[in-house]
């Protein structure tokens, strides 16, 4: 790199050159041969031009480029004539073969090797003229530096194309801390920085450095320079030179006591300097070293949060060099710490740091430092790291570049979801699993918790949530919620389960999908968080064609099965029911023509039963028939229950889903009747009761009433309706009738009450039954409606065995008694009469011969009496005689009545209780006309016979 004097701006050019001869003068140099030397060495060394006589000659530095060991050595090249121009801006390609100064109006561009020139105009409009300059190492650019009264400004030449490329940047002398009094020379270092020395109103002679590569295009970019150092000497005197040694430092040269400062281009501290004066020191550097750079940069490939931001910094320099990320723009960001100028040999901290609210445990770091030809110097993982400088290699350091790659640390969890059943039937639990795993780089925690949702939506259409989840979660309405804390590879399993309900609610499948809502969340696999569980349904339902129970009518049953699940029965694992007709055949026959629409229906006394296979969806339809028993037999209700053991039917053994049950007909009640005798007698009266009680489930009402009629026919021939039914019931004709309200379990009594007649003209049987007259209607037993009452009766009839009698004869009677009712005379109850002989024993005299076929015979006189059983329709002849006495005593009749004195006797006929029997009886009576005769007298005799009986 090249670097030229320059001269106080309050002086003019003609001073200037005034005082630069006088000081050529005073340090006159010898004259060095026109000759050249065949290569320029880029080590140790710096390059400086006479700038009267255009004689560029070689500085030595010191061992390690020491500033306090220089020398100016031999001469390398001749620019020009002697005195020609004054000559500027010396710089030196980058290889080491070409050398260019600025003279005058004029570049002089030479060939080290051959020491051949060329001349170059000037680019017009330059301003001020030129004073320093130097070739851009990114490039191979000469660029030359010139100032006026108010602005500096770059310009560029390139050799390789032969062309000025104009001005390339400006910046003004009073640019903030500057206020610069004139720019005295430049240095670029490998990364197209430029450095430039300055003297100022404020800091004296100043290092300044222009951030940022040079511009490469033509242009007027403006410029920033950034101070570095100031006050480089105590005593004020300008600085006329530039250059960068091959140790990576600046060495400027002093004008007034030529003097070589060595200074670190970074922090610009003094390193060391040499004695002054130095013989022979000409007034313009140049190099072609190449010092050692270092830049940082930022690779976000994504930021954790969009807002967060990185500083970047190199520390070790005397301003630490630093940069702050902004925007959201990923990749290389723009802001980058440096260039800065590093020496090898030092040791540097490259950092990172977080900014605006990052956090760089957010993030894994990894770093890489790489030269300027693409070769890895070194790389590492955190957020700084120490850098030395490689060593520089024939003058030339390398450029290097250090990038903090960023990647945000993933937050990432699984969620996999299961169940404990493929199937599901009602009634049956099912549990849900959901698992979640932390796979990420960092912890879930309770401020940033892991999460998901679980919309239990179309599960609970079908089953019942048991409000047991585990792990936290929560159920609000129709969605399970949880959150929680996570370490880096823990897993957590959260459970909660349903129960399915009765068949028929939900559209029968357990659809539902857990849903990560945290940041990362994912599920584990493709489907994993979702899960469908079919529920295995069937719904069984049973009717009947009638609804009562009618004898001889035919009862249709239909037994519908659907499968109302999402699973399929098959063969292998049927829908199956069982319908028990017990409770059936008690009152119907079994019509034997039961048929399926599809599987096999059999039929073995008294079960029905079906089974097969129905797809989801499907409907199977079973029909049989019985036919009600005439007359009706059983308990007048036909009532059965179709039942099943498949899963997840509606029909299960023991339930109560009317959809399972068929009652023919809705109610039943009984009939009974009693009579207060079994027994009566002409005049007695009988009251019969009359019970109905509703057996059944269901009420009679005012508008479907119990009811019964009672014919009273076979009662009334033989008594008389009393009018003293109760309860509502009423008598017409010969049929008393009843209807009523009658609640389930309830019982309503009538009674009424008839007289027997006396005389019993009738059959001697009071019979009669109650008959149920609405639907459901029986009598427990059917001696339990039925009612006989049997009337009692017996005639007496009494017979002699002569029409007359005459004294000494005997008169035998016989009294005949006959049970004429419908009612034995028990011993306890006998038949009996009385017979009085009174008008008969004072004509004559008991033979004590009573006899009776049955029963018992006595005399007490003068009554005759007997008594004994009478079965019914039987007779029973008492005997007994008596001997007419011989006239004289009695009313020459013998009359007597038999008396029956048992229960309802009488009289077989009208007098035929009494028997007459007058006596045949006469008086004769002789007299004889006087009471003494004599002899010959007349004696009349006068016999008078008088019939004294009662027959002539």
């Amino acid at each position: 790199m090249s670097s030229s004097g320059s001269v106080v701006r309050a002086i003019s050019l003609g001073l200037i050159m005034a005082l630069m001869l006088s000081l050529l003068s005073a340090w006159q140099i010898a004259a060095a041969p026109r000759a050249n030397a065949a290569t320029v060495s880029c080590v140790n060394t710096a390059y400086a031009v006479d700038w009267n006589s255009g004689i560029v000659r070689q500085i030595q530095f010191g061992a390690g480029g020491s500033a306090a060991g220089s020398t100016v050595s031999a001469v390398v090249g001749d620019l020009g004539p002697d005195q020609q121009a004054f000559y500027n801006g010396l710089a030196v390609s980058g290889d080491g073969t070409t050398l260019f100064a600025a003279g005058g109006t004029t570049i002089y561009r030479m060939d080290v090797a051959t020491g051949a020139t060329q001349t170059i105009p000037v680019i017009s409009g330059i301003d001020g003229g030129i004073l320093g300059g130097a070739i851009n190492p990114q490039n191979g650019q000469y660029i030359v530096l010139s100032f006026g009264s108010t602005l500096a400004t770059l310009y560029a030449y390139d050799p390789a194309t032969n062309t000025w490329l104009g001005r390339i940047g400006s910046f003004p002398l009073n640019a903030a801390g500057m206020n610069a009094t004139n720019i005295s020379d430049i240095a670029i270092d490998t990364d197209g920085i430029a450095y430039i020395t300055a003297n100022t109103t404020s800091n004296g002679h100043s290092l300044y450095r222009i951030n940022g590569a040079l511009p490469s295009t033509s242009g007027n970019a403006p410029l920033a320079p950034v101070l570095i150092t100031t006050n480089l000497l105590a005593n004020n005197q300008n600085i006329g030179s530039l250059a960068f040694g091959s140790n990576g430092n600046l060495y400027l040269g002093q004008i007034a006591s030529p003097q070589i400062i060595q200074l670190n281009p970074s922090s610009g501290a003094l390193v060391d300097q040499s004695a002054a004066p130095i013989p022979g020191l000409p007034v313009d550097f140049a190099s072609c070293s190449t010092p050692s750079t270092l830049t940082v940069q930022k690779n976000i490939t994504s930021r954790f949060k969009a807002a967060d931001q990185f500083g970047l910094s190199i520390t070790g320099l005397r301003t630490p060099a630093t940069a702050t990320t902004s925007g959201t723009a990923t990749g290389i960001q723009p802001q980058k710490a440096g260039t800065a100028v590093v020496t090898p040999g030092s040791t540097y901290t490259v950092a990172e740091s977080a900014a605006s609210g990052t956090n760089l445990s957010d993030y894994s770091t990894t770093w890489q430092c790489i030269n300027g030809d693409g070769t890895e110097i070194s790389s590492g993982t955190g957020v700084s790291f120490s850098y030395s400088p490689p060593p520089v290699v024939d003058g030339k350091g390398q450029a290097v570049t250090c990038t903090f790659t960023n990647a945000p640390l993933q937050r990432s969890y699984t969620v996999a979801k299961s169940v404990s059943a493929s199937s599901l039937t009602p009634g049956s639990s099912l549990t849900y699993s959901v698992t979640v795993t932390n796979t990420g780089q960092l912890a879930y925690t309770t401020s940033n918790p892991a999460s998901f949702t679980d919309n239990l939506s179309d599960v609970l259409d079908d089953a019942t949530y048991q409000n047991d989840a585990t792990g936290g979660a929560t159920v609000t309405g129709n969605t399970l919620n949880w959150s929680g804390a996570l370490a880096v590879g823990e897993t957590r399993t959260i459970t909660y389960s349903v129960v399915a309900n009765t068949p028929g609610q939900g559209n029968h499948i357990l659809n539902n999908a857990v849903s990560p809502t945290g940041v990362g969340g994912t599920c584990a696999t493709t489907g994993g968080c979702t899960t469908s569980t079919p529920v295995q349904a069937l719904r069984i339902t049973k009717t009947a064609d009638r609804t009562q129970v009618v004898p001889g009518q035919q009862i249709t049953y239909t037994v519908t099965v659907q499968n109302v699940g999402a699973v399929d029965y098959t063969t292998a694992s049927p829908a199956t029911f069982s319908d028990d007709l017990t409770a059936v055949l008690d009152d119907a026959t079994w019509s034997d023509n039961a048929t399926a629409s599809s599987g096999t229906v059999t039929y073995t006394q008294p079960t029905l039963s079906w089974s097969g296979a129905i797809a989801s969806g499907g409907t199977v339809t079973v029909t049989y028939s019985v036919v009600v028993n005439d007359p009706p037999t059983g308990d007048s209700q036909i009532n059965n229950a179709v039942t099943s053991t498949t899963p997840g039917n509606n029909c299960p053994v023991g339930n109560s889903d009317p959809a399972c049950i068929v009652r023919i007909p809705s109610s039943s009640y009984t009939v009974s009747k009693v009579a207060s005798a079994t027994v009566a007698s002409p005049g007695d009266t009988v009251t019969y009761t009359v019970t109905v009680s509703n057996t059944g489930v269901e009420n009679y009402t005012a508008a479907n009433p119990a009811s019964f009629s009672d014919d009273l026919t076979a009662v009334l021939d033989d008594a008389t309706y009393n009018g003293d039914a109760t309860n509502g019931a009423t008598v017409t004709a010969n049929t008393l009738t009843w209807s009523g309200a009658l609640p389930a379990g309830q019982t309503v009594t009538i009674t009424y009450s008839v007289k027997v007649n006396n005389p019993d003209t009738g059959d001697k049987r009071i019979t009669n039954s109650v008959v149920p007259t609405s639907p459901g209607g029986r009598c427990p037993t059917p001696g339990d409606c039925t009612t006989t009452t049997n009337v009692r009766s017996y005639t007496v009839a009494k017979t002699s065995s002569v029409e007359s009698a005459e004294p000494g004869s005997i008169v035998t009677y016989t009294v005949t008694v006959t049970n004429t009712g419908t009612a034995s005379y028990p011993a306890d109850g006998p038949a009996s009469f009385a017979d009085d002989l009174t008008d008969v024993l004072d004509d004559a005299t008991y033979n004590n011969d009573v006899t009776a076929t049955v029963g018992t015979a006595s005399f007490t006189s003068p009554t005759l009496s007997w008594t004994g059983a009478l079965e019914t329709g039987t007779s029973v002849t008492v005997t007994y005689s008596v001997t007419v006495n011989a006239p004289g005593a009695g009313n020459q009749t013998l009359t007597n009545t038999v008396t029956p004195t048992g229960p309802a006797g009488n009289c077989a006929t009208d007098g035929g209780c009494t028997t007459t029997t007058p006596v045949q009886s006469f008086s004769v009576v002789k007299s004889a006309s006087s009471a003494s005769v004599t002899p010959g007298s007349v004696l009349t005799y006068t016999v008078t016979v008088v019939n004294t009986g009662q027959v002539a």
